[in-house]
C-alpha cells in the first residue's frame, strides 16, 4: 500500500502512533460462474482431467478471488493423482479432502437440528466435525456460504448443472 506520512517528526520514519493516510482499493468479487469458466479453460489448456464438481469446489474456495482460486487449483494439481495417460486428475472428493470442505448435506442436518430445537444432536454433530480436524472458523465460513446459497435459493441446485453440494 502507498502511504503518506502526515506528521513531520524529522526522523523520516513511520511509527504506529503517527497519522498515516493509506490508499485502499476495494475490488468487487469475481462471479462464481466467471471463475468456474476460467478454471475449466485452464484445465483444458493444461491437459488436466477435472470433474465439474472439483472445479466448482475450487471456484467456491476462491471466494470471489480469481487469484485465490487459481492458486488453490495449482496446489490441487500438484497433489493430484496422475491418470494412465500421464494427466493430472482432479476429483471432487480429492478437492474436498484437500480443502477440508464439508458437503452441504452436513449443514442441512445441522440446520434441521436447529429447527427442531435438538441442541444435543447439534452439539454432537459439531463435535464429530471438530474431532475430524475441521476448524471452527472454517466450519463457520462454510456455514455462512451454505446459508447464503439457501437465501439465494441455490442450495441443492446450480444453474451450471453442478450440484450445489459438489458431492
Amino acid at each position: 500500500m502507498d502511504c503518506v506520512h502526515d506528521g513531520d517528526d524529522g526522523a523520516g520514519e513511520y511509527s504506529a502512533d503517527d497519522p498515516v493516510e493509506c490508499q485502499h482499493f476495494s475490488f468487487h468479487a469475481v462471479k462464481f460462474d466467471d471463475i468456474l469458466a476460467q478454471l475449466k479453460m485452464i484445465a483444458g489448456q493444461e491437459n488436466v482431467e477435472a470433474e465439474d464438481a472439483a472445479l466448482a469446489l475450487l471456484a467456491e474456495a476462491g471466494d470471489g478471488s480469481m487469484r485465490d482460486a487459481l492458486s488453490i487449483m495449482d496446489q490441487a494439481i500438484a497433489s493430484a493423482p496422475v491418470s494412465g495417460a500421464g494427466r493430472a486428475v482432479l476429483a471432487g472428493a480429492q478437492i474436498r479432502e484437500l480443502m477440508g470442505s464439508v458437503p452441504n448435506a452436513v449443514f442441512e442436518r445441522l440446520m434441521e437440528a436447529v429447527a427442531q430445537g435438538q441442541s444435543a444432536e447439534l452439539m454432537e454433530q459439531l463435535n464429530v466435525l471438530l474431532n475430524a480436524g475441521h476448524s471452527a472458523s472454517s466450519l463457520a465460513r462454510q456455514m455462512v456460504r451454505y446459508l447464503r446459497k439457501c437465501a439465494d435459493g441455490e442450495a441443492g441446485r446450480r444453474t451450471d448443472g453442478v450440484a450445489a453440494d459438489f458431492s
